[in-house]
Formats: C-alpha cells, structure tokens, sequence
C-alpha cells in the first residue's frame, strides 16, 4: 500500500488563539485487490483547527477533519514541562481512539507557545494515520492506540 498526501495549510494567531486549516487531497494505493472498496482512491482531505494557550506552555485544542468521507473530531492538549524541551501530550478521537505521548523539541529555551509558532509546523502524521486507519472500515473497528514516543523536531 502507498498512500500520500498533497495541499495547502494555514494558521492564524490571534493572541493567545491558534487557528489552523488545512486543504488538499489525498491518494491511497493498495497493491492488491480488497472486496467492497475502491483500492485506488483520490479524495478530498480537510483540517480546520483552533487552539487556545492556557499559559504559555499549557495549549488546549480541537480540530474536524474528513478524509476519504470519513469524519473525525479531537481534543488535544500539550504541556511543556519544566525539563527544557519535554512536553507531554494527550489526544482524544471521536471513535474511541487515544493518544497520549512525550515530545522532545530540540533547540533553545523556549515558551511552548514560542516553539509552536516560530519552530517547525506540526507534524501531518496523525492526519495520515487517519486517513490510513479509517478507510474502507466499519465504525465498530475503528479502535487504534498509538504511543507517541518521541517526536523530535529541530529549532
């Protein structure tokens, strides 16, 4: 299976608010024949997200995305630790998935706030992870944990 994602992604900040959206389509490819769904689709695929900084190293959010005809709702939040770079992060789906995880972000000592909006985007893979979990199933297997080790990221 190859699968690959293609589009345009914004974000706006507007004090202590983030919002985000994100437009595009997506392809995935499967090697071989599987019954009931179209194993070469191409598809429209959209994020649009909105954050809030508690403090400047505690963000709270919530995002819809659709990929594939597929819809999904978060929650998210993130705290940046006092341990320079270490933050921990949790993350709730509408169809019972959860990710709960620690991200170490290289670079100086940095507000997370500052570290979000100045470093690097955010990754696309749990976008991608959805558009891969959630394609040609039924809702009742649409159970999925992940544990988010490490997510290194460069300043």
């Amino acid at each position: 299976m190859n699968t690959y994602q293609f589009g345009a992604e914004a974000e706006w900040y507007l004090n202590r608010f983030t919002l985000g959206a994100f437009a595009g389509a997506g392809k995935i490819s499967y090697d071989n024949a599987a019954p009931f769904i179209d194993t070469n689709p191409t598809r429209f695929i959209g994020r649009v997200s909105a954050a809030y900084y508690l403090t400047d190293d505690l963000r709270v959010g919530a995002s819809y995305t659709t990929a594939f005809h597929d819809n999904l709702y978060k929650g998210q939040a993130e705290y940046q630790t006092p341990m320079r770079g270490v933050a921990l992060t949790a993350e709730v789906a509408g169809y019972d998935h959860w990710l709960v995880g620690v991200t170490y972000y290289f670079g100086g000592n940095k507000s997370l706030r500052d570290r979000q909006r100045r470093d690097e985007p955010p990754s696309m893979m749990p976008q991608l992870i959805h558009e891969l979990g959630v394609y040609g199933g039924s809702s009742t297997e649409r159970e999925m944990l992940i544990f988010n080790l490490w997510d290194t990221r460069r300043a």
